[in-house]
């Protein structure tokens, strides 16, 4: 039996009686990921700073409307462990065999772990962020190509551009957030510090078996993007990354000193 094949079989064993508090966990996630991604928007509009012909904020209130974003940002940043709790949920699964809907908010019980977690997902959104946003191929198209460029190959252009940032994206979540995000759920005793630098060694050595994973739950990939299957396939995806995460991080080299 494959690696992957093994892991998929213990991730199917450990939703058994434990996939609600994932479905609720990543339900949760998403309903308050759209609501932060509008309510600026909506602020905007009720307090009347939004030009509707401009599509854009009233002139002169600029400074205001990025008030109001970065409002937002400190609330996603705020509401982060939930994410950290969804994938505690999932960890719970696969380690103990059970899992609870109050696993979602473990994060926030206590103050010190609440902070700890919050200093963890600023660290890995720094990391993923910088090289993301230096590595964002459509922001260069526009800066090479600018105008010059008209019809067919400008659309050819745009969408060269946005598929080589998708790709480079999804290969730095996997290189510098991934396995430190499932490792903190397995073990949040770790300090943010270790947990944000301390794997990267680590997520690229194990990059091969991510890979691989994913490539044979392809399918179950494709079905997240529909709504009645994403209620299995994304649970699912989620418990077998981490079920992978915990078998290669209980079973990594450890240094002896002395």
């Amino acid at each position: 039996m494959s690696k992957e094949k093994m892991i998929k079989q213990q991730a199917r064993a450990a939703l058994k009686g434990n996939i609600v508090p994932i479905i609720a966990g990543a339900l949760f996630v998403c309903v308050t990921a759209v609501m932060l991604a509008n309510i600026g928007d909506l602020l905007l509009v009720v307090f009347g700073l939004y030009d509707f012909d401009k599509e854009a904020v009233s002139e002169g209130k600029e400074w205001i409307g990025n008030l109001v974003y970065m409002g937002t940002y400190v609330a996603a940043l705020l509401l982060s462990p939930l994410v950290n709790g969804t994938v505690r949920a999932a960890a719970n699964a696969v380690t103990k065999g059970e899992n609870r809907a109050s696993d979602v908010f473990w994060y926030f019980a206590r103050p010190a772990l609440y902070l700890k977690t919050l200093v963890v997902n600023l660290l890995l959104l720094l990391l993923y962020m910088l090289p993301a946003e230096l590595l964002n191929f459509s922001r260069y198209s526009e800066w090479v190509f600018g105008d010059s460029l008209t019809g067919a190959w400008a659309t050819a252009a745009a969408v060269l551009a946005a598929v080589l940032t998708v790709i480079v994206r999804v290969f730095i979540y996997m290189v510098l957030v991934h396995y430190p995000l499932m490792i903190y759920a397995l073990d949040d005793r770790l300090h943010p510090l270790r947990c944000a630098f301390g794997f990267i060694g680590f997520s690229f050595r194990n990059l091969g078996a991510l890979i691989r994973l994913l490539l044979s739950m392809i399918g179950w990939i494709a079905l997240s993007f529909l709504i009645l299957p994403m209620f299995y396939s994304v649970p699912y995806l989620l418990t077998a990354c981490t079920d992978s995460a915990r078998w290669l991080y209980q079973l990594r080299p450890v240094k002896v000193k002395g």
